[in-house]
This record gives structure tokens, C-alpha cells and sequence, in this order.
């Protein structure tokens, strides 16, 4: 060490002597004063579910002033005794190194940085404030609770356009990293734009987080609050969401972890989401080339898919660094050695990335048709040979299609896609062993697939995939069944729940297809996202979050299906309670051509007025209406261009104003 450092340690080991007295643990929390009563409760998490050791220190309890150098030799010295893993609360401390810099532990100097292999996993929580701190912890206890790997075969990449497909190409290789799973794509060029932006593949992405995804990565143009110049993803958008599952998220972009930058990042928002978003993110502080973001997105798939089992998120991040930090130095390339430094881990390093402890054989035959039943069996696989009691999670994937990309240059280039859902259901595990009948909805024929999640009494977890299964035409005879399914939907803490269930056919709860998916509606037109899952061998739960909702009386409807084309809508009437003022815009989620209707509802006794305002992308106001006496309003869609265009709705009733957050209509010729 240098003889300055060792003589500065040395001083302020001797003016605070209760901090330099915190060694042995595995993990250091470093956080400012005004955080360390959420800081010690994040500890607190660590010790209960994960049996860790761990340390809380206020920065100003290792130096008067704190800075890097001060925090760096602290670190060593705790790593000396063993420390595995260092959790940096807040923005600080300069930006003259890389977070990476505080797990190096050999010497090193700015020359040689981008050279010199970390010895500690780092991860930053960069609050500004103690409830953005708390935001983060309250997701840290539900994932720790949750504690699944249910997800592990659930993957979600997403890239921009143009760039020669060169982000496309790159998604794709990436994917080819995930043979025994099943990647949801949302590629900006699988779909046709309007005025340059992409719902369609918006609401794709949106579709695979509420699903519930165990990675989601990006490839390609971003900034500190975004991805992509078409509207893919942002940090309100981020912020906004609910899932039921926490991912890991991996950019391969510019900016989205730039911390400092004056707005809340993509990134922070992502973590602060206490019911969305993901539980930690990878990407760059700054500006990233592209190939060296591909071998580094590589590197950390081959450490994720190669882990046999649950392991501390911070272990493949820091083997990752450590890799390709490595090749850079070998090669000389410091280009890419920066590249690598550049890449931050926002989020808790010490947290467990779940891998299933088990495995799951199937058996099926070879081939199958829509309308006949066919069985299904299999075996839960454990290394020690024990045997499992618990339930199988059936999900069967429809054929893969074969999607053209539509900005695809000289070459005409096409991408399979294989998420679509076809049938799902549930078998009781005896024993290890599973069986059960399967009877497929009317779709194209192709060849199909069948994952198997298994979840056993004692909470161990595993999962498998069969092979390719043909699905053949449709006989063409008369389906048995002539029973609607039997639907049951109340409301209760903030969710429309809804379960469906069918004893013969079975419930249709295929994603994507057009006429038989299911579909939750709410006060005439609003199409509500929905999480299906199953919670019996003929039962199927249907949930909708009611957030974006305002205070007071809505109706629902919800249409679904089972496999043998028997429809039925139930209604549901509900009352959302609330006491500051609210205001509810409702129009159709569809793409509008003609005309588009405009309904509100909202909590405020006295006479209101409203004023409807729509904006195009330019911010140029192309609506500008004031309505009093009225619950809606009938815009015709004459002489507007097609385009995609913000709705604001303003309400005050002369002593309140409220407003609504800005919805998108998308109008088409």
C-alpha cells in the first residue's frame, strides 16, 4: 500500500476507533447518517433470511469528510477479515473512479484502473432521500419471501430498429443463450410504427414484466430515463407498474445507470418501484460501445446459466467483471477495460439469484390435435434421489411464428417467436411422480412445446421443457363440451380477481389470440393488463390491478373462454374508496380511426368542469375542450392525422384541481 494511504488509515483509525473495530462481515453497508435506520433494516433482511453477517457503517464515522480514498481503505481493511460484498448507499463519492474501484483490492492507480481485476462485488443504491431507500427495502423483503426461481425459464429481450439490424443481431445471439426457455421478444422492428413511435411492441414488453420474467435485457440506443427513440420503456413507466415477480435487468445501452444525472434514471426508477420494475439492474454510467456491451452481456449469461445453484447476484456480476476486465488486460485493449468499469450494479449485491434445485423429465406423445385429449405424465429429478410431494404448473406453448423484420434492409430477415401461450393447467405431485389430460384450443398447426414448473409442500422448486411436440390439423369434429365455464370475480385490495374454472375442456387462457384470449374491460372500453395463473387442475385465476383507477364506482367485464369455444362475460360492479380528490379517464385501448369517445369519472361532489386536452408528440395542442355537465365527450377523428397523441383531462370544481396522468391514443388511417 502506499505509505500515504497507510499513514492516512492509520490517523483516522485512531479519531474513530468504534468504526475501524467493524470487521468479519460479509457484507458492508456504507451509508450517510441521515439513511442508517433503513440501512440497519435492510441488515436486518440479510441476517434473518440469509444468515449473513453484516455491518453497518456511516460514512463520516471512517472520515470527517468522506471521500473515495477513505471509504476505499476502510474496504480493505475489512476485506482483509473476509468482506465479500460492499452496498454503497446514496450518490457519493466523486466521480473520479468506477464503483468497481471500491472492490479493487490490489493496488492500483487511474493509469492502471481498467486493467486491475475487483476482489469485491459492488452494488449502489443511489437514494437521494430515506423513503427512496425505503421504497427499495420493501421490494428486498417481498423478493426475499418470495424466494422463487419459478421464472428462471422466462426471459425477455428487447432491442431498437435501424443500425443495420446490428442491435437485432445482437438480441438474437443472446437469445440462442437460452435453448430450455422461453424468450419473449420485443423488438422495435417486428412491428410497424406510428409517427415513430412502437405500441405495439410496448405493450408487448409491459405484457412479459406483469407475466412475470426471471431477466429482462435491452440492446440498443438509450438514455438516462429511457430506452429507445420509439417509445419502448421510460422511467415513468417504470415507475408505474405492478408485477407479481421482481426481474434482474441487464442493458446493453448508454446512461441508464448514470446515477448523477439530474432526473431520476430508468434505472433508479426501475428499484424505487416497490411493486414493479426489477430488483437490480446492470447497465453503463455513460457512453458504451456496442461490441464491448455484447461481450459483456455474454459473459454474465455464461455465469448465470452455468450457476447449479442459488447464488448472491453480486458473485456472477463480480466473476463477470473480473472476466472481461481480464481479456482487456491481456489484449491491452483499454477501450474495453473502461467499457467494463463504465457498467454499474444498481441494487443490493448480496441478494440470492434463485436457481431451481430440481429438475422435471416429461412424457408426451409425438403428436396431438386440438379438441382431443391427450396425457401427460412425468417425474420430478432430484440429485440425492429424494421424492417430492407438491404441484406441477402445466403450460403449453402455441406453434412459434415466424416474424418478418420490417426495417430489414437489402435482405429479407425473419425472427421466430415462441411465447405465445396455448393452454394452461395444474397436476398433483405424488411421490415425485405427475400425471394429467390435456385438451388443446383450435390454433394453426405447427410444433408446440411444454414447460413443467414444479413447486414441492417444503417449497423446493424445479422446472423442465419437452422437445418439439407436433401439433397436427383440427379433426374437424364436433367438440363434446357445451358448458360455458363457471366464473366467479369480486374485488378486494386493489385487484379484480377472478376465477374461472371448467371441468371438461378446460379454461382458454392462450395469450395472442385474437377472439379467444381472455378480456377484462372496465367502465365500457378500458382494457385492463391480465396476470393469469393456475390454482387447481381445472382452475385458472385471472388478476387485474385497479392502480390507475380513480376513487368511486366502476364496472368490469370479463369475457373468457374454455377450450371448446364456450363463452362467457360476467360483470362486476365495484367501489374504490379514497379521500383527496380523483379524476378517472376512460377511452378505448384500441387504435381509433373514425371517431373516439371520452368518458371520465371522478369523487368531487360540487359542479365541476373539465377541460379535455390532446397534444401530439411535438406537444402541439390539437384538442382544447371545456365540459361542464357532462361524464363524456365524442371527439371526431376528421381532418387528424394518424399519429399517436397524449390525452390530458382537467378537473376543478373551483377550490380543487386535479388531473390525470397522460394517456396515449393511437389514431390510424
Amino acid at each position: 500500500m502506499n505509505p500515504l494511504c497507510m499513514l492516512r488509515l492509520v490517523w483516522l483509525s485512531v479519531l474513530f476507533p468504534v468504526a475501524f473495530t467493524l470487521y468479519g462481515a460479509d457484507l458492508l453497508i456504507v451509508t450517510p447518517s441521515g439513511m442508517k435506520a433503513e440501512a440497519e433494516s435492510l441488515a436486518s433482511l440479510h441476517r434473518a433470511a440469509q444468515g449473513m453477517e453484516v455491518e453497518v457503517v456511516i460514512d463520516t464515522e471512517i472520515a470527517p469528510v468522506a471521500d473515495s480514498e477513505a471509504i476505499k481503505a476502510y474496504v480493505r481493511k475489512c476485506h482483509e477479515k473476509g468482506l465479500k460484498y460492499l452496498l454503497i448507499i446514496g450518490e457519493g463519492y466523486g466521480d473520479e473512479h468506477s464503483d468497481a474501484w471500491y472492490g479493487m483490492m490490489s493496488e492500483t492507480s487511474g493509469s492502471k484502473e481498467w486493467f486491475t481485476v475487483p476482489d469485491i462485488a459492488v452494488g449502489r443504491i443511489p437514494a437521494t432521500s430515506p423513503s427512496q431507500f425505503a421504497d427499495y427495502i420493501v421490494k428486498v423483503e417481498k423478493y426475499l419471501a418470495e424466494s422463487t426461481s419459478r421464472y428462471n425459464r422466462d426471459i425477455l429481450i428487447a432491442c431498437d430498429n435501424g443500425d443495420g439490424n446490428e442491435h437485432l443481431e445482437q438480441a438474437e445471439r443472446l437469445a440462442e443463450e437460452f435453448p430450455g426457455s422461453t424468450v419473449h421478444k420485443a423488438y422495435v422492428g417486428l412491428e410497424r410504427l406510428v409517427e415513430g413511435r412502437a405500441p405495439i411492441m410496448h405493450g408487448r414488453f409491459a405484457a412479459a414484466l406483469r407475466d412475470g420474467v426471471d431477466l429482462m435485457m435491452y440492446v440498443g440506443h438509450g438514455d438516462p430515463t429511457s430506452i429507445t427513440g420509439e417509445g419502448l420503456w421510460n422511467a415513468s413507466e417504470a415507475s408505474a407498474i405492478r408485477q407479481s415477480h421482481f426481474p434482474w435487468a441487464f442493458f446493453s445501452s448508454c446512461d441508464i445507470n448514470a446515477f448523477r444525472h439530474f432526473e431520476t434514471t430508468l434505472a433508479e426508477a426501475m428499484i424505487y418501484n416497490r411493486d414493479g420494475g426489477a430488483i437490480g439492474v446492470i447497465g453503463a454510467t455513460e457512453v458504451v460501445y456496442s461490441s464491448y456491451n455484447q461481450r459483456i452481456a455474454l459473459s454474465f449469461l455464461d455465469k448465470r446459466n452455468a450457476a447449479t445453484a442459488t447464488t448472491p447476484v453480486g458473485d456472477l456480476w463480480l466473476a463477470t467483471q473480473r472476466e472481461c476486465i481480464a481479456d482487456a488486460r491481456r489484449t491491452l485493449n483499454s477501450v474495453y477495460g473502461k467499457n467494463v468499469l463504465a457498467y454499474v450494479f444498481t441494487g443490493d449485491p448480496a441478494l440470492p439469484y434463485h436457481v431451481a434445485e430440481l429438475s422435471v423429465e416429461c412424457h408426451v406423445p409425438e403428436s396431438v390435435r386440438p379438441g382431443e385429449r391427450f396425457d401427460i405424465s412425468g417425474e420430478i429429478v432430484s440429485a440425492d434421489g429424494s421424492r417430492h410431494d407438491g404441484t406441477a404448473e402445466i403450460i403449453v406453448y402455441a406453434p412459434a411464428r415466424e416474424m418478418p423484420v420490417l426495417d430489414g434492409g437489402e435482405k429479407d430477415k425473419m425472427v421466430v417467436c415462441n411465447d405465445e401461450v396455448l393452454w394452461r393447467g395444474m397436476a398433483k405431485v405424488k411421490e415425485s411422480r405427475f400425471s394429467g389430460k390435456i385438451m388443446l384450443p383450435h390454433a394453426e398447426p405447427g410444433k408446440i412445446r411444454i414447460a413443467v414448473h414444479f413447486l414441492s409442500d417444503d417449497r423446493k422448486q424445479g422446472s423442465g421443457m419437452t422437445g418439439d411436440i407436433a401439433l397436427l390439423p383440427d379433426a374437424g369434429g364436433k367438440y363434446m363440451d357445451e358448458i360455458e365455464p363457471t366464473v366467479y370475480i369480486h374485488y378486494a385490495d386493489g385487484l379484480i380477481v377472478a376465477e374461472v374454472s371448467d371441468d371438461d375442456s378446460g379454461v382458454n387462457s392462450a395469450s395472442g389470440m385474437f377472439g379467444a384470449s381472455p378480456v377484462l374491460t372496465v367502465d365500457g372500453g378500458m382494457c385492463l393488463p391480465l396476470r393469469t395463473e393456475c390454482t387447481g387442475e381445472n382452475v385458472v385465476r385471472f388478476t387485474a390491478s385497479t392502480a390507475m383507477l380513480a376513487p368511486g364506482t366502476h364496472e368490469a367485464f370479463l369475457s373468457v373462454a374454455d377450450n371448446a369455444g364456450n363463452r362467457v362475460k360476467e360483470s362486476l360492479t365495484f367501489t374504490i374508496l379514497g379521500g383527496k380528490p380523483v379524476i378517472n379517464l376512460m377511452f378505448s385501448d384500441e387504435p381509433a380511426r373514425e371517431s373516439v369517445e371520452f368518458s371520465w369519472s371522478h369523487n368531487m361532489t360540487c359542479d365541476v368542469d373539465i377541460t379535455l386536452i390532446v397534444t401530439d408528440m411535438t406537444g402541439e395542442t390539437v384538442l382544447y375542450e371545456t365540459i361542464s355537465g357532462n361524464d363524456r365527450y365524442e371527439w371526431s377523428l376528421e381532418g387528424v392525422a394518424a399519429g399517436i397523441y397524449l390525452v390530458r383531462l382537467l378537473a376543478t370544481d373551483g377550490s380543487c384541481h386535479i388531473a390525470v396522468q397522460p394517456r396515449r391514443l393511437t389514431v390510424i388511417r
